[in-house]
C-alpha cells in the first residue's frame, strides 16, 4: 500500500512542484507588494485567577483566565468603551496569552499603523485589568508593562507567509496527488522497469541543435548537409545500436519497416531518415518512403521535394523515375508525398500498393516508411499491418508502458510484429559515453 501511494505521489511530483511554485510566487507578489508593514505591541497585567494565592501554582485557573480575557474582546460592549478612549482604523487584531507561572496576561496587538496600534492596545490593556478584577473576580490586578507606541515594523514576517505558502500548498497537492495520481510508470530511457512485451531499442538526445545546424547550412551557404554528418557521437552511438538490433530482429533480405510515432510531434521523420541514413552507411540498399501526408519531414533532412509520389508509380510506372531520388548518401533514394494529405487510407488497402511494396523490398534490402502518427490511427495500422516490423517512436517520459502496448496492438497484425520503441527527447546526462552493443547483434 505504502508503495502504491509512493508510486502516486511520485507521478504527479512534477505538477505539484508546479503548482507550489505558482501558489508561493502569487503569495510573495501580494505580501511584498500589495500588504504594508505590520506592527506590533504588547501590554503586560499580573492578575490572579479568583482562589488562587500568590504561592500557588494555578496554571490552569491563569490560563482559563486568559482565554476569558481573549473572549471578552469580540464583545460589543467591550470594544464601545475602548473606541471612546482610542481611535481605530479597522484593520488591528487584539488577542490575548496567559502565562500559568508567572500569573501574567499578555494583551497583543498586530496591525498596519504605529499609532493606532500603540494606543488601541494601552486603551484595551486599561479596560481588560479593569474586568478582570470585575468581572471575573481576579485579585491583585496591576499593569506591569504599557505598550509603547511601535517604532519598527515586524521583521521577518513575509518570508515565513512565503514559506507557509508552500509548505502548506505542497501538503495539500501532495495529498491529492497521493489520492488521485495513477500508478503507471512512465518510460524512461535507462530508467524503465515497466513489465511489457516490447524493448526498448534505442534512446535519442534532442536533435533539434543538429537539425538547426541542417537549416543554417542551407539558408547561409545554400548547401544541404545530410542530418546524419550532423548528429553528435552520443546520438550515433545509439543509431548504430539501433540498426544492429533491427538487423537482428529481422534478417532476410528485402525488409520492410513502418516508422511512426506515438505524437504528431515526434522525432519519427528524424529517426526514419537516420536509421535508413546509418543502413546505408553499413552498406544496404536503402529506400525510404514519405507516407506521412499531414506533417512531410523526410524532404527537410534529405534536402529534397519531390514531384511524384507512391500513388503516381501505382498509376503509370513511367513515374518512377521521376519519384525516386537519389540523396547524398551511396545507396539511399527518397520517394517523397506529393498528393493531399488523406491518400494514404485510399491506397494502402489497394493489391496495387502490396505490389509496389513487394517490388520495392525486392529491389532494395530495407524499405523504410515514415508513416502518419499514431494520433491518425488508420493510416498508421494500415501500413503496420502491410509492412514486416513496425517502430514506435515516443519522447522521454511522457507515455507508460500500457499507451505503448496499446498502440502497438492497434498498429501491427500481432505484438511480435512490433519490433520495440525508440525514446527521444533523452537527456543527455543519460546517454553519455557510448552504448554497448552485443557481439550477437553486430553486423
Amino acid at each position: 500500500m505504502k508503495k502504491r501511494f509512493r508510486r502516486k505521489w511520485k507521478s504527479a511530483l512534477g505538477l505539484i512542484l508546479f503548482f507550489c511554485l505558482a501558489v508561493t510566487t502569487a503569495t510573495a507578489i501580494y505580501v511584498y507588494r500589495f500588504v504594508p508593514d505590520i506592527y506590533r505591541a504588547e501590554y503586560t497585567f499580573f492578575a490572579l485567577p479568583a482562589g488562587v494565592n500568590t504561592e500557588d501554582n494555578g496554571g490552569d485557573l491563569t490560563r482559563m483566565l486568559a482565554h476569558d480575557c481573549d473572549e471578552l474582546l469580540s464583545t460589543e460592549a467591550f470594544r464601545s468603551a475602548v473606541m471612546q478612549e482610542a481611535d481605530s482604523d479597522g484593520k488591528t487584531r487584539l488577542y490575548v496569552r496567559g502565562s500559568g507561572r508567572s500569573h501574567t496576561i499578555r494583551l497583543i496587538g498586530w496591525g498596519f499603523d504605529a499609532d493606532v496600534v500603540g494606543n488601541l492596545v494601552n486603551a484595551a490593556g486599561d479596560k481588560l485589568t479593569a474586568d478582570a478584577q470585575a468581572i471575573f473576580k481576579a485579585t491583585e490586578v496591576r499593569t506591569m508593562t504599557e505598550a509603547p507606541v511601535p517604532a519598527e515594523t515586524v521583521k521577518y514576517w513575509r518570508p515565513v507567509c512565503v514559506a507557509a505558502a508552500f509548505l502548506g500548498s505542497f501538503l495539500v497537492l501532495s495529498l491529492l496527488g497521493t489520492l488521485f495520481g495513477t500508478t503507471a510508470r512512465r518510460l524512461r530511457y535507462g530508467k524503465t522497469t515497466e513489465d511489457i512485451p516490447l524493448p526498448c531499442l534505442a534512446g535519442m538526445a534532442k536533435l533539434d541543435k543538429a537539425a538547426g545546424q541542417q537549416r543554417k547550412s542551407l539558408k547561409k551557404e545554400g548547401k544541404h548537409v545530410p542530418l546524419y554528418d550532423l548528429i553528435d557521437e552520443n546520438n550515433l552511438s545509439r543509431l548504430q545500436a539501433l540498426s544492429a538490433r533491427i538487423k537482428a530482429v529481422q534478417r532476410r533480405r528485402g525488409s520492410s519497416i513502418t516508422v511512426t510515432g506515438l505524437e504528431k510531434d515526434t522525432d519519427s521523420a528524424a529517426v526514419t531518415a537516420l536509421l535508413a541514413s546509418e543502413l546505408a552507411v553499413e552498406g544496404y540498399g536503402v529506400l525510404a518512403i514519405e507516407l506521412d501526408s499531414y506533417q512531410p519531414g523526410l524532404r527537410q533532412f534529405f534536402g529534397k521535394k519531390g514531384t511524384a509520389d507512391v500513388l503516381d508509380c501505382i498509376a503509370s510506372e513511367e513515374a518512377l523515375n521521376e519519384a525516386l531520388m537519389a540523396t547524398e548518401i551511396p545507396g539511399l533514394y527518397f520517394m517523397d508525398a506529393c498528393h493531399e494529405p488523406g491518400f494514404v487510407s485510399r491506397m494502402a488497402g489497394t493489391e496495387a500498393f502490396a505490389a509496389f511494396l513487394a517490388d520495392a523490398q525486392q529491389t532494395f534490402q530495407y524499405v523504410l516508411i515514415s508513416a502518419p502518427s499514431c494520433a491518425r490511427r488508420n493510416d498508421a495500422a494500415l501500413l503496420g499491418r502491410l509492412t514486416d516490423l513496425v517502430l514506435l517512436v515516443a519522447d522521454d517520459g511522457k507515455h507508460d508502458g500500457g499507451e505503448i502496448e496499446a498502440e502497438a496492438r492497434s498498429l501491427g497484425r500481432s505484438v511480435r510484429q512490433v519490433a520495440g520503441y525508440v525514446l527521444c527527447d533523452v537527456p543527455r546526462r543519460r546517454i553519455r559515453g557510448r552504448e554497448f552493443v552485443p557481439q550477437n547483434l553486430q553486423a
